[in-house]
């Protein structure tokens, strides 16, 4: 039942996000000045499983829980349209693709979508975070990422990146203010010089 139930609320909010975004011409657009009532909802949850993320006495079983019911909180505000200004999809987005829970390959997707909504009425870190959801995603689905913001680390703390699309264009990294490929392979290359590497996947 709860799943259903999950799953309906899920469908709701993709079918309102699609329903938004026919209505946001692809061009900037002025930023509200004032927080819409929604807005201190969303920065009080991303400001909780900030916390909850860097806190190491907590439990991993109890971190997932408490990110679901933010999840599901999200999605309900976005089912019912109240997730309209840019800086609240900006929040959800970053709410929706941070933790690996069953349903992340989906509400990474939400977030991606809620990211460019945000970048494309003029909310400049939209841009990154919509990258960012999108490779999450396709890491979630078992497939290389495209921008190439996910990485994986070895047992020294070094980090490389998750195999990446290199027949993705650089054009649509820059795009989305994400360096070009043979950028990121420099950095990680020097990192790699200074110190041995034994890779594991980052969870």
């Amino acid at each position: 039942m709860r799943n259903f139930k999950a799953l309906t609320i899920f469908l709701t909010a993709a079918i309102t996000i699609a329903l938004l975004a026919s209505c946001v011409e692809r061009k900037p657009e002025r930023l509200a000045k004032k927080d819409s009532p929604v807005s201190g909802r969303l920065k009080e949850m991303v400001a909780a499983q900030d916390k909850l993320v860097a806190n190491p006495t907590v439990s991993d079983q109890t971190k997932l829980d408490s990110m679901l019911v933010f999840r599901e909180e999200t999605l309900n505000l976005i089912s019912q349209a109240l997730v309209r200004e840019p800086e609240d999809q900006y929040q959800a987005a970053l709410i929706l693709q941070a933790s690996n829970a069953p349903t992340g390959a989906e509400s990474c997707l939400l977030a991606y979508y809620l990211a460019m909504q945000a970048a494309e009425k003029g909310l400049d870190q939209g841009r990154f975070l919509a990258a960012a959801a999108y490779d999450r995603y396709l890491v979630h689905c078992g497939l290389p990422q495209r921008y190439g913001t996910q990485y994986v680390t070895d047992t020294n703390g070094i980090m490389t990146l998750y195999p990446v699309d290199t027949t993705f264009p650089d054009s649509e990294r820059v795009a989305l203010d994400v360096p070009r490929l043979d950028q990121q392979v420099k950095v990680i290359d020097r990192r790699k010089e200074q110190q041995g590497s034994g890779l594991k996947p980052i969870h």
